[in-house]
């Protein structure tokens, strides 16, 4: 996909997405990043509708394995 077409994430947005590829639930991402859980959920619904849909089934692992394929790459020290 050509860099035009890629989806733009807010920093918000990008910091929710690593948290959630390092498998933290929504409230340990509220948690780690000081937002209230409603806010976190606000987050992934906005990335829901701006990234590509996947398989359609698991709308959290498509946005992961999209965040992954970009060349994010999450480490466990990371947490």
């Amino acid at each position: 996909m050509p860099e035009s077409e890629r989806p733009r994430l807010t920093p918000g947005q990008t910091l929710v997405l690593a948290r959630l590829a390092l498998g933290e639930s929504d409230k340990r991402i509220a948690v780690a990043l000081g937002l209230a859980p409603r806010t976190v959920r606000s987050h992934l619904a906005s990335i829901y509708r701006v990234l590509p849909p996947g398989d359609g089934r698991n709308k959290r692992a498509a946005a992961i394995v999209w965040f992954l394929r970009q060349g994010h790459v999450q480490h466990e020290g990371a947490r």
